[in-house]
């Protein structure tokens, strides 16, 4: 009986990367459909909410997740872990997706020491100037691999599929009316649009067209969730049966389009499938860099000499970049492109 190949995967973060990376991890399953895929990843907040995504596919054969070093015992149980890891399976070939060239290094030098087998790091390259998720599908292509539009299919189960079907009919009440997601939320306050934006945004929309507002998020946004609803109706998507990363993606596939910030509920309605209207802050370059999944999306930027600052909250105390869009300039850019639809 013939052995089966064992490919170890790695990648470092969370919700928005793992959902850049995602198409990736299906190129591999494409081109290795009888392996057994391991995965090992380093996720940097105190949750790992992420490990969702993978609940309901059978895409790994094993998950390991693990949380971000900050002392030596911390960074002991990763390094035992992963050196355990190479030890009983003896990897045929290890794939990295990593920002973190620290960890990087382990994984290659851990492979050296341990196998003497294929490996190929997969580094994210500025220079290159496009989306990271289309970074690693050609440095993949580079290794040999074949490309295939179905890697961009984000697969879900009945149940999920049925969830959302019935959220969006509890929703719309027997109505036609389209939703559309406004992603008010996000962890950088410096890629967060203030909130009278937002409502002045959606009362433009509806002098423009009819449509159900529903707005996505998480605990943190409630209150603003609750100020919107009283003025612009609509739902706060946590308060619907659709709890989970994986429904919420199904549901998206409900919805007209995304309208929002960028932060992971875009990179969800990206894998969903369904057009984003971005607003992006301009600390990060360049400025394809963390576009989701997926073609047809708007994004909206304003240029600024600091562009590329990376902090994630803006020292200016007036006219950051985020406060340079106007609504009446995203309405202005959103109808005609809905037009397109």
């Amino acid at each position: 009986m013939k052995k089966r190949r064992k490919i170890l995967i790695y990648y470092f973060g969370h919700v928005g990367d793992t959902l850049v990376t995602y198409p990736a991890f299906r190129m591999i399953r494409k081109n290795y459909p009888d392996a057994d895929l391991i995965l090992m990843n380093h996720y940097t907040t105190n949750y790992p909410l992420h490990a969702e995504l993978f609940a309901g596919d059978d895409l790994f054969s094993e998950v390991h997740l693990l949380p971000p070093p900050r002392n030596l015992r911390e960074k002991l149980s990763f390094y035992l872990p992963f050196f355990r890891l190479l030890l009983k399976y003896r990897f045929d070939r290890v794939f990295s997706f990593a920002f973190n060239h620290e960890y990087s290094k382990t994984i290659a030098v851990g492979s050296l020491l341990f196998q003497f087998k294929k490996q190929e790091l997969s580094q994210y390259q500025e220079s290159a100037g496009g989306p990271i998720y289309q970074e690693y599908i050609n440095q993949l292509q580079d290794c040999g691999l074949t490309f295939s539009e179905e890697i961009f299919n984000f697969p879900l189960t009945e149940a999920e599929v049925l969830t959302a079907e019935k959220t969006a009919e509890a929703i719309q009440d027997g109505s036609d009316v389209p939703m559309i997601a406004f992603g008010i939320g996000g962890k950088k306050p410096a890629c967060l649009w203030k909130q009278e934006n937002y409502v002045e945004l959606i009362k433009l929309l509806k002098t423009k067209m009819d449509f159900l507002p529903v707005y996505t998020g998480g605990p943190s946004d409630r209150v603003f969730a609750e100020k919107l609803i009283a003025s612009c109706g609509g739902v706060f998507l946590p308060d619907t049966d659709c709890k989970t990363l994986r429904e919420v993606i199904a549901f998206y596939r409900k919805c007209l389009c995304y309208i929002g910030n960028d932060t992971g509920s875009a990179h969800l309605a990206g894998i969903a499938g369904i057009r984003c209207a971005i607003l992006y802050s301009a600390h990060e370059l360049p400025e394809e860099k963390w576009h989701p999944v997926g073609k047809g999306h708007l994004f909206i930027r304003k240029e600024v000499p600091c562009a590329g600052c990376r902090k994630g909250i803006c020292p200016k105390e007036s006219g950051s970049c985020m406060d340079l869009i106007t609504p009446e300039e995203v309405m202005e850019k959103v109808i005609p492109w809905i037009a397109t639809f």
